[in-house]
Parts: C-alpha cells; structure tokens; sequence
C-alpha cells in the first residue's frame, strides 16, 4: 500500500513539475522513477541527485528522493529532502504529512504536531489532518487543544469514525470520564460496531466507579473482537476491582500474549499492586519475549 501510494505521488509530482515549468525535466528524473519502480532505490537516488544537479530548484526530485530514503529507513536524510521539497514548493501539503510520519516514528510529538500544523494550513478542508493533529495534541498532554482539533475533523465530516473514537480518548485522557459516557448515546447511534469505542465507555465507567457497567460495556467490545488486547486488559482491571483476582489475571495474561507491550505497561500499573506479588504475575513480566 505505501509503496503504491508513493509510486502515485511520484507520478503526480511528475506531472506538476511539466505544469509548473516550461521545460521538461533533465532525463535522470524519469529514469529514478522508472528506477523506484523496479526496486532500486539507491539507483533511483543516485539518478534524482543528477537530476538535481542540473535543476536544484525541482521539487518533485527533492520529494521523490526524500520518499526514497525514508523507505530506506535514513530518516535524517529523508528529513532534509522533505524540508527541501517543502521550501520550493510552500503550496504543497504532502513534504509536511510526510516529515509528520517520520517523527511519530521517533516519537518527536511536538515536531509532529508542527508538521501537521503546516499541512493544515495548506490544505484546510481535510478531517484527517485535523484527527492526526488531534491525536498529536493529545500525545503531548494538550486537550483542549486536541479536541478543538478532533471537532474540527468531526465538522468537516460528520461520519469520520477515526475523530469520534479519538474524541473519546481524548476525554479519557483528560480525566473527563463524565464527557466520555455524555457522548455515548450520540456516538452508538452512529458507529454501534467500533470495539474500540466501547473499551473507551468501560474506562470510563471503570474509574467513575461504576464497574457493572464497564464490564457489560468491555464484554461488548470482545464480542466484535476477541483478540482486542486493550479490551483484555481492562478487563482484567475491571475484574481486580470486583475482587475476582485469578480471572484478572487470566485477562492480563490474556492482553500480553496479544501485544506484549502490555507487559511493560502492567509491570508499571499501579491497579494491579493486588497481584504483582503472585507467581504468576512475576512469571509473566519475567517471561522472555
């Protein structure tokens, strides 16, 4: 899928280039492309520096080359061509997605957060900028910021369950547990089958102390997906707090095996302080992956 999105871009960014200059670019920018195409990258780079050397200014060969060295995992390198293509091209969106992507990878939330900024303010009418905004603001603990930014998304597109469900993390995160259920009514009657949306109603539920609820809501979400781990995993906090100790651990165990970065996160949880003294939990963060 990237690598065709990519090969797209290439193709668009070839044509922009023949509506934005009256001369066709130097022979070496198509032969990089054809290059990419066959799975060269590094020939595909040497060709678009040729390239280069005879139109500096070629925005496209600066974007193609970044999207090259960023599928060779060289991320400073790839960084220095999309900021490149960027300066040359200010009206084009994508040098920001792009350079937004590598420093998630990094987690670099505030460089990620100024890169979606500037896609956003070339391309304004886009919700999935908006949520990928969002969900940088909430990574970096801004809120409000978050959720102006997932409101945004969700006015731009009413049904774009990718904000609703954010917009529920969000409030979560927060500490807003009252605005997380506030929203459940409106949220089931649009989306009634996101498993995620209802792990987010049993946390909520879960920390307002009403722990029925939150394990009808988190057995909802195993029964669209068994294998959800975070629905596993608080389900088994859930259960801790209704005193059912060996069916907690049976969860924990459960969420691990799905994604074994919960044995980190359960290692550090405070909620489970009643069994981390049990063999069975000191077996499992001791396990070896």
């Amino acid at each position: 899928m990237l690598k065709r999105t990519i090969l797209l871009m290439l193709i668009l960014c070839s044509v922009l280039y023949c509506e934005q200059e009256a001369e066709k670019p130097p022979t070496e920018f198509e032969l990089g492309i054809n290059l990419f195409e066959g799975g060269d990258l590094p020939g595909a780079i040497e060709m678009w520096q040729i390239a280069l050397e005879k139109a500096p200014k070629l925005a496209p060969a600066w974007f193609n080359m970044a999207t090259a060295y960023d599928m060779l995992n060289q991320d400073s390198m790839a960084l220095i061509c999309y900021k490149k293509a960027a300066e040359l091209d200010t009206a084009d969106e994508d040098p920001w997605i792009y350079m937004a992507q590598i420093y998630r990878k990094q987690k670099n939330f505030e460089k990620v957060a100024e890169s979606y900024e500037n896609a956003i303010d070339r391309k304004s009418d886009d919700p999935e900028l908006f949520n990928k905004l969002g969900i940088a603001y909430d990574q970096l603990g801004q809120y409000s910021s978050a959720l102006a930014m997932l409101n945004s998304a969700v006015e731009r597109d009413s049904f774009y369950m990718s904000a609703w469900v954010n917009k529920l993390i969000v409030h979560n995160h927060s500490g807003q547990y009252d605005s997380t259920i506030y929203y459940k009514e409106k949220f089931l009657s649009i989306f009634d089958d996101e498993p995620v949306s209802y792990v987010q109603f049993a946390i909520a539920y879960h920390y307002l102390g009403q722990e029925e609820n939150a394990l009808a809501a988190i057995d909802s979400a195993l029964a669209i997906y068994p294998d959800l781990a975070s629905a596993h995993y608080y389900k088994g906090l859930i259960l801790l707090t209704l005193d059912k100790l060996d069916e907690s651990m049976a969860e924990i165990t459960r969420a691990v095996e799905l994604v074994p970065d919960y044995r980190e996160i359960a290692s550090q949880d405070e909620e489970l302080e009643p069994i981390k003294n049990t063999r069975q939990f000191r077996e499992l963060i001791e396990q070896k992956e």
